[in-house]
């Protein structure tokens, strides 16, 4: 907040792009976004293909590192050039771990 650059809301971008994946992924599916879920890449990761909390979150943490040790690194840059790089690699590597996942075959929704 004091630098006044705006890439650093990419420290927990990881997350973030997770969060708001899934969201959009449920409301485009017509769910309550405020209901409780599974749908979640880390949830997936655990529940569905039984990979251990350890490991996931482990995973989750080092990308997560990489990223913020490579921004801090790119201080001298354009904040919206920054931004735009980390949130299309993120969201591609992201779209593509969702789909070999394939949660359209997992998660079936409740009847109301």
């Amino acid at each position: 907040m004091v630098s006044g650059n705006i890439a650093y809301v990419l420290l927990l971008s990881v997350y973030g792009i997770d969060t708001v994946y899934t969201i959009i992924f449920r409301v485009l599916k017509g769910e309550n976004i405020f209901q409780a879920h599974r749908l979640h890449l880390y949830q997936l990761l655990v529940n569905e293909r039984h990979y251990q909390h350890v490991v996931v979150a482990l995973i989750y943490g080092i990308v997560q590192l990489i990223v913020n040790i490579v921004l801090i690194s790119m201080n001298g840059w354009n904040a919206y050039q920054v931004i735009t790089i980390f949130i299309s690699l993120l969201l591609i590597a992201y779209m593509i771990l969702r789909s070999k996942i394939s949660p359209h075959q997992i998660y079936k929704p409740r009847s109301l």
